[in-house]
């Protein structure tokens, strides 16, 4: 495996002598690009949609559609609109939660291997790293990935840039934002099921 040595800024603090640490360890992440948000390749997602379930996600510059893991998918009409019902089981798999969501549409995924899936796609809101957005989300079942989600470029565009050597750099205080954007967004918005 290739292995990259960290670079440092060129203002960065040098290490002192005393409690020597690496100079990696010493430079604190570039946390913006412009207006631009600097994250990991993988980040904690709220999904305040669907009851403020907090899981890791994929940010995957590769893929232009986000998607989410979703099993035992159904098609329901509900007043007169076509409806998505579905489970997102726990990350040990020992509960489901099911929802109900709006059919936006389906949608024609290619794979990284090539091979088309017509998904249904519905309309998530995402709280990440302390903002809020609504984007479109495909479901599919995702339980040979490490990842319960992935969030493509179209939900990352104009918002955040991602480093694919680091994860989680919104840390603590982006959770923190998080999860408090979610909890005023559930209040405003009851859950529909």
């Amino acid at each position: 495996m290739l292995r990259i040595p960290a670079r440092t800024r060129p203002n960065a603090e040098k290490p002192s002598r005393r409690g020597a640490s690496s100079a990696a360890e010493q430079v604190k992440p570039l946390r913006t690009v412009g207006r631009k948000q600097v994250l990991g390749w993988k980040e904690s997602v709220v999904l305040s949609g669907l009851g403020g379930i907090r899981l890791i996600a994929k940010l995957d510059t590769g893929a232009r559609t986000s998607a989410l893991h979703a099993v035992d998918i159904l098609y329901i009409r509900h007043r007169s609109a076509i409806w998505v019902e579905f489970d997102l089981p726990d990350i040990d798999q020992s509960k489901r939660h099911r929802f109900r969501l709006p059919l936006a549409e389906h949608r024609s995924v290619k794979s990284s291997i090539g091979t088309s899936q017509i998904r249904p796609m519905v309309v998530l809101e995402l709280c990440m790293a302390g903002q809020r957005w609504s984007t479109e989300v495909t479901l599919t079942d995702r339980s040979d990935m490490e990842l319960p989600m992935l969030i493509g470029r179209s939900a990352l565009k104009g918002r955040f840039v991602v480093d694919p050597a680091r994860t989680r750099l919104a840390g603590d205080a982006g959770e923190t934002q998080t999860v408090q954007a979610a909890k005023k967004s559930t209040k405003q918005r009851p859950r529909k099921q």
